[in-house]
């Protein structure tokens, strides 16, 4: 067919071929992996602890938790730069970029958006919110219950820590510990878990005077789960700290 002749014909047509070209792809940039039957493709816009919502050609539909076997969404930006800022220290920005991603993307199967509903308690304890960390670290277990937990344990035991109850942020962190002991590799999501511990655990450890065991504890988190790059800095800094202070040694 030509279309050649008409420059409001011309005018007409180009968004309609447009449409043609890229409308197919417009709603097939995520994807939905069942446990049972086709897989389902459009743009994940939001989630919630019982589904998923999925916007497709015909409108937006709910995919139940239950049938979602895994998804296939890159991080959005926001989570790429709130999780910079985190690193760089530059908490409000995180909060700015963190929190609206989880009120949308909480509950949604992927290591990013579980990393994230983490990572908000944390950075809302850092800006002095107890109550909202307590909160955030709540719904993070509501959302990703099970291995997932292993997140929330360290953030409620940093939240016990900042009220010197050692004794219970201690219970929350061993069993983390042993696990992270057990594991000949992690991923990128359980090493932040991992590392946010072991630096934990050397707080507690130098706040009983175990200079040297504490000292072994922060080396973790630079040697072994450095994958949260503001926790492995904060350890270093203890550990050559208590070098200075304490001329300890790695026992």
């Amino acid at each position: 067919m030509s279309i050649s002749g008409n420059p409001l014909r011309h005018q007409l047509l180009f968004p309609v071929l447009i449409a043609l070209v890229f409308g197919a792809n417009a709603f097939g940039q995520h994807r939905i992996i069942l446990k049972q039957g086709a897989p389902r493709e459009g743009e994940i816009v939001g989630a919630t602890a019982t589904d998923v919502k999925l916007r497709v050609a015909q409108g937006e539909i709910g995919v139940p938790q239950a049938q979602i076997e895994s998804v296939e969404m890159p991080p959005p930006a926001e989570y790429n730069e709130g999780l910079a800022a985190w690193e760089q220290g530059e908490t409000g920005k995180a909060l700015g970029s963190i929190r609206p991603l989880v009120q949308k993307f909480n509950g949604l199967p992927t290591d990013w958006a579980q990393r994230a509903s983490a990572l908000l308690g944390d950075i809302l304890l850092a800006s002095d919110d107890t109550a909202g960390a307590e909160a955030a670290y709540a719904e993070f277990l509501k959302h990703y219950p099970g291995t997932g937990s292993r997140g929330a344990d360290v953030g409620m035991a940093r939240v016990m820590v900042s009220k010197k109850d050692f004794a219970g942020a201690r219970a929350k962190l061993e069993p983390i510990l042993a696990e992270a002991a057990e594991k000949k590799t992690v991923s990128r999501l359980e090493g932040a878990s991992y590392g946010q511990a072991s630096l934990l655990m050397g707080d507690i450890l130098a706040s009983e005077g175990k200079h040297s065991e504490a000292l072994a504890s922060y080396l973790r988190t630079v040697t072994l789960y450095h994958h949260d790059a503001r926790a492995a800095r904060n350890a270093q800094e203890k550990a050559d700290a208590l070098r200075a202070e304490h001329s300890v040694k790695v026992p």
